[in-house]
């Protein structure tokens, strides 16, 4: 396949500063994370475990705090999976499908903005909650069980032309057509501000919660166990570009707060990417609204 690797460059005309990222905490965490770093070398193992649990649980769910007309005019639908019930979202008939995968602490239609230009460019737009998110069913989530559910989810639409994947959601998106389920094809991926490997969470929750290496490493056996799959086996790098995938985007903001934007430009090199559209004074969130960029990437994908 040639590789075109071209890049691209969007600025935000009206920038607003971006925050340094904080972690809050509630009460009960600052309690565990006390316990994670003054007892937890009593039981590493038990700990370990535990900081399994509360990594793949997220502290909330994301609710729309208004409506607006896309979300009055979504379909909705459940798609079961395992013990699983998926909340999905649909807007337009058209004969090619765009799957939306949000990322953590988010909601599917928390990526609605894409909806209209996919749509007046014949698509069907289909989105999901994942497990423990928005309207799912579950507690928990994790890269590997959210990448199942969706190749489940594209094996029960009957395939899907395009995938764009934010942030966990590009991760998992990424992890799902590499590992758990290489036989489905893509036309086009586009993965928005993104990390490389599920370590870099690890190691986050790691600094956050203050856990001793001993507990880290109980955590990753607890993952292992659970999953399979060691944490520090989920790595892009160390993967070659699927070739079920025939268009490679990528999306990151110079700024980003959350996610580096260095892994988009790793992910870029290794995989060779077709187009790089790299912005700015967008930060991690906002790049999910801006009509300039998905105009850019409907324009890539007319390539």
């Amino acid at each position: 396949m040639k590789t075109i690797q071209s890049i691209a460059t969007i600025k935000n005309p009206n920038p607003t500063p971006i925050k340094k990222r904080k972690h809050k905490i509630p009460f009960i965490g600052k309690v565990i994370r006390f316990s994670f770093k003054n007892i937890s070398h009593l039981a590493p193992k038990t700990f370990g475990k535990l900081a399994w649990t509360l990594f793949q649980r997220p502290v909330s769910r994301a609710e729309h705090r208004k409506s607006d007309a896309l979300l009055e005019s979504v379909k909705r639908f459940d798609f079961p999976h395992k013990n699983l019930n998926i909340k999905g979202y649909s807007w337009g008939e058209g004969e090619k499908t765009a799957l939306l995968v949000h990322g953590w602490g988010s909601r599917g239609t928390a990526m609605r903005n894409f909806a209209p230009t996919l749509v007046s460019n014949g698509y069907r737009v289909v989105t999901l909650d994942a497990p423990a998110h928005g309207d799912s069913s579950g507690k928990k989530v994790n890269p590997f069980l959210y990448a199942q559910v969706i190749a489940a989810l594209i094996e029960h639409l009957g395939g899907v032309e395009m995938i764009i994947g934010h942030s966990f959601g590009g991760f998992s998106s990424a992890i799902m057509l590499s590992k758990v389920a290489p036989h489905i094809q893509v036309d086009q991926f586009i993965c928005v501000a993104s990390f490389t490997s599920s370590s870099i969470p690890f190691g986050e929750f790691k600094k956050v919660m203050r856990l001793p290496d001993k507990v880290l490493h109980q955590m990753e056996m607890a993952s292992f166990k659970q999953i399979g799959t060691h944490p520090k086996e989920g790595n892009l790098l160390e993967i070659p570009r699927p070739q079920n995938i025939k268009q490679l985007i990528l999306v990151h903001d110079k700024d980003d707060n959350v996610c580096d934007f260095q892994h988009s430009q790793d992910i870029y090199h290794h995989w060779k990417a077709d187009f790089f559209i790299q912005t700015k004074d967008f930060g991690h969130f906002k790049i999910l609204h801006s009509e300039a960029i998905i105009q850019k990437i409907i324009g890539f994908i007319r390539y």
